[in-house]
C-alpha cells in the first residue's frame, strides 16, 4: 500500500500567490508566441527559399 505525505505535495494552482499564476501564464504564453514564429519562419523557410 502507497501512502502519500501531504507535505511533500506540491500545493495546488489555486493557493499559490496571484503574482506566481500571472507569471507562469505569461511566460507560457510568449512560449507559445515563440513557438507559432519559429514554425511560421521554417514554413516560410521552406516555401519561398528565403525569410
Amino acid at each position: 500500500m502507497v501512502t502519500i505525505d501531504s507535505k511533500t505535495l506540491r500545493p495546488p494552482a489555486r493557493l499559490r500567490p496571484f503574482y506566481q499564476q500571472v507569471a507562469q501564464l505569461s511566460l507560457l504564453f510568449l512560449g507559445g508566441l515563440l513557438m507559432l514564429a519559429v514554425a511560421t519562419a521554417l514554413m516560410m523557410e521552406m516555401a519561398y527559399g528565403r525569410l
